[in-house]
């Protein structure tokens, strides 16, 4: 009997230092992601290249099961700091990950978390998905064997276990990390690991998050990039394409800070998405 493939997941470009080591031999499009199927670290894996969010984060793993039956489910990629100690280039094994937008508005909110399946039939709600042991403690000890090549300008990257929140907003708010850490005790925020751990548990398959810290999740180094965005729902006629890239323009002028934000954004990204990757690489190998 054939092993399963390894199923891996990540956004967009954070894929490139994982694509980069598969030896590819089909490529597929699904819903709103691409499968690469090939051979990654000798073994049999399918590379799940999705758009972010939890909705896409789902449908992806839902495919990596349906049509390919991986497992187990592993994501990598970048994340934000919530905890004090974490710092850009730190690498977070998600021992447990938390939805942490589920729940209902009072007078405020309270977190409640979500309803869910533990795959042999019983539902119920979750507030707090958790790793499969074994595959934390060999992303740990792949951790602690690593010698990394990149870090930031003190030190080579930390690997930490503990918690990760996710959620369908990008967090740039001093206030809203604050409330993370003192809700969740989190390490980091992002926004597909709790997507991709209920679609796992509901189907009986282990999964891993791990994250590299990109940003710090507060407004020093975020920005308001959402006047950037294209929307499908927009009209589309020459004339308002011509409107919006004018708008565009008209907002990078106006906010000449932006341009070096998106960049230096851009590259702690990439640095993050390389360190993750490269943990994920050393983990398959211990087992």
């Amino acid at each position: 009997m054939m092993k399963q493939p390894i199923g891996l997941l990540a956004v967009g470009h954070e894929s490139h230092p994982l694509l980069e080591k598969i030896q590819v031999e089909t490529k597929t499009r699904h819903g709103m992601a691409t499968f690469y199927q090939g051979i990654y670290q000798g073994r049999d894996a399918v590379l799940a290249r999705m758009a972010m969010g939890k909705v896409n984060a789902a449908m992806a793993a839902q495919a990596l099961i349906d049509r390919f039956d991986a497992a187990p489910l592993i994501l990598s990629g970048s994340a934000g700091a919530v905890a004090p100690q974490v710092e850009i280039g730190d690498v977070v094994i998600g021992a447990r990950v938390i939805p942490h937008d589920a729940g209902v508005y009072l007078s405020d909110f309270k977190f409640c978390g979500v309803m869910a399946s533990n795959g042999q039939g019983r539902q119920g709600w979750v507030r707090a998905f958790q790793a499969e042991p074994r595959l934390v403690q060999a992303a740990l000890s792949a951790g602690e064997d690593l010698l990394w090549p990149r870090g930031n300008r003190k030190r080579p990257p930390a690997v930490r276990v503990g918690t990760i929140v996710t959620g369908d907003q990008v967090i740039f708010s001093q206030g809203k990390k604050e409330w993370l850490y003192r809700t969740f005790e989190a390490l980091a925020v992002e926004m597909e690991g709790a997507a991709v751990a209920q679609v796992a548990a509901a189907n009986s398959r282990p999964w891993l998050v791990v994250r590299a810290i990109s940003d710090q999740a507060d407004a020093s180094t975020g920005f308001d990039f959402t006047p950037l965005l294209d929307y499908l729902d927009d009209p589309r006629s020459p004339w308002d394409r011509i409107r919006g890239w004018g708008r565009k323009l008209w907002y990078l002028l106006s906010n000449p800070t932006i341009a070096s934000r998106r960049m230096r954004m851009r590259r702690n990204v990439h640095l993050a998405a390389e360190n993750a990757a490269r943990l994920v690489e050393a983990t398959i190998n211990q087992f």
